[in-house]
């Protein structure tokens, strides 16, 4: 194990923290904040735990799945979006919050009501529209992944990244909680009011309010990102790149087929 390679995962993890309290994070702030106040307590963990898993999966297997399944590029936001009005639903229309939270919690063991399920599925949906703001670390993934270099450094700068923008957003959602704490969490007027919020939210992402927003506020966290613009990033996660792209070479060249000797061009 390269003991300089270990330097990145700090790195990519303080990478994740500023990504989440960029420009990047506005659009889904409503909706961390309308979900973490619409449950229990374990709600917002189950949001974040969302997000981190879909992030970190799709952000890895994105490209390969949608190239396998012959899928737009575009098809994995609409399904989120998709997912975040099925969230919204589930808030303002109570039997559909049911019907969503029924195999969820036979999934983990919980009866149903206990909206950790939905949490989970909320924080899943915001892991596939969240978009972070482009750097070294995001671009090496990006790159390496669309190679389809899943290796162990890849995946493991991948997980520090989602944990580092997890935090700031855990706070977020946390923050919605505590601001609807003195109201009682299962009152009908808080639970609609929060869907629409969602629902809204939704919306804006269906017209790419989202790319719209982040463009309005200046890059404030661009000093913040010279962490992973030093030396000893820009060096590792060029041998990773490095690595990543000599496996696809390879792969490609061994997939090619031997037809033998080219026949000379004389005479055709």
């Amino acid at each position: 194990m390269d003991g300089r390679f270990l330097i990145l995962l700090p790195i990519a993890f303080a990478a994740g923290i500023v990504t989440a309290v960029s420009p990047c994070v506005f659009p889904v702030l409503p909706i961390l904040f309308a979900g973490g106040a619409s449950g229990s307590r374990r709600r917002p963990y189950a949001i974040i735990a969302g997000l981190v898993t879909s992030f970190a999966t799709f952000t890895l297997i994105a490209t390969w799945l949608l190239r396998q399944l012959h899928l737009p590029q575009d098809f994995l936001r609409n399904l989120s979006i998709g997912l975040l009005f099925l969230v919204a639903a589930s808030l303002i229309f109570p039997r559909v919050g049911v019907w969503i939270e029924r195999p969820l919690a036979r999934l983990s063991r919980r009866s149903p009501g206990s909206d950790l399920g939905g949490g989970f599925l909320l924080g899943a949906s915001l892991g596939l529209v969240f978009v972070p703001c482009g750097g070294p670390i995001i671009g090496a993934i990006s790159a390496n992944a669309a190679r389809v270099h899943l290796g162990w450094q890849t995946v493991a700068i991948t997980v520090a990244y989602a944990l580092g923008a997890a935090l700031p957003m855990l706070a977020i959602a946390a923050l919605g909680q505590r601001a609807t704490r003195r109201i009682r969490m299962n009152a009908p007027a808080l639970r609609t009011g929060l869907g629409i919020v969602l629902a809204l939210a939704a919306l804006a992402l269906v017209f790419n309010a989202d790319t719209k927003l982040q463009t309005w506020f200046p890059d404030y966290t661009h000093a913040l990102q010279g962490v992973e613009r030093s030396s000893i990033a820009r060096d590792e996660l060029a041998k990773l790149q490095h690595r990543g792209k000599a496996r696809f070479q390879d792969t490609a060249a061994g997939s090619l087929t031997d037809y033998g000797t080219a026949p000379d061009f004389t005479g055709i």
